[in-house]
């Protein structure tokens, strides 16, 4: 996976200005969108830039940042060292999950925090998860440059998948592009440590489907 995520890096670079914030997101939990969103942010540390990685997912159990979320008003006024968490690789992470971040994100208030990370990060990558799951996540996709769609290369279509293209439609970010993944590469993948134990991903628990089916589940999300 790390020559297509290298090409992604190349295609996010030539596409956008220094500051980009590009958000990853799917239509179903299993779609896995932490695993792209990690190894973009990580790509783009590895090339020298200022990355930092939003984990605004509630659909994992093991999130990235294992500490309580900060506050928006802490995210809001303190210095951004003192509500992120670097992992080994060099990518900050940014914990942006829970009901109390989302209560408090206000489509004014996203766009504030944005405006800061552009200012202070070369790219911001924003892992979502489901698009329509939650407010937060929609006022990440809407101030967001660019929204890159994972899908589980295998999986049937569902009907998540028209809903994640209704949605795409009303949001303002164009969609950079469609990303597969594949279950070996999930069961291969870990985070580096960050102040605690490596988090590991291996059970996705979806169910089984032919890969011919892959190819529809895509299309209907290509735009």
């Amino acid at each position: 996976m790390n020559d297509e995520i290298q090409l992604l890096r190349a295609r996010v670079e030539g596409s956008y200005a220094k500051g980009a914030v590009v958000v990853v997101a799917g239509a179903t939990i299993h779609d896995v969108t932490h695993i792209t969103a990690y190894k973009l942010a990580a790509s783009m540390a590895a090339a020298g830039h200022r990355a930092l990685l939003v984990d605004a997912n509630d659909d994992r159990d093991t999130a990235i940042v294992k500490s309580r979320p900060p506050n928006m008003r802490r995210i809001a006024t303190e210095e951004l060292s003192a509500v992120t968490r670097r992992l080994a690789d060099g990518v900050s992470v940014l914990n942006l999950t829970g009901e109390a971040v989302a209560s408090a994100s206000s489509c004014d208030r996203i766009r504030e925090l944005l405006t800061r990370l552009r200012s202070e990060y070369d790219f911001t990558v924003v892992d979502v998860s489901r698009l329509a799951r939650s407010s937060t996540a929609l006022n990440l996709a809407e101030a967001a440059d660019g929204i890159i769609v994972n899908v589980m290369l295998g999986r049937a279509p569902q009907a998540a998948d028209g809903e994640l293209r209704r949605t795409l439609d009303e949001v303002k970010a164009p969609v950079l592009g469609v990303v597969t993944l594949t279950e070996d590469v999930i069961a291969d993948f870990e985070y580096p440590a960050a102040e605690g134990p490596v988090l590991h991903v291996v059970d996705t628990g979806h169910e089984d489907a032919s890969r011919e089916e892959a190819p529809r589940a895509v299309a209907g999300l290509r735009r």
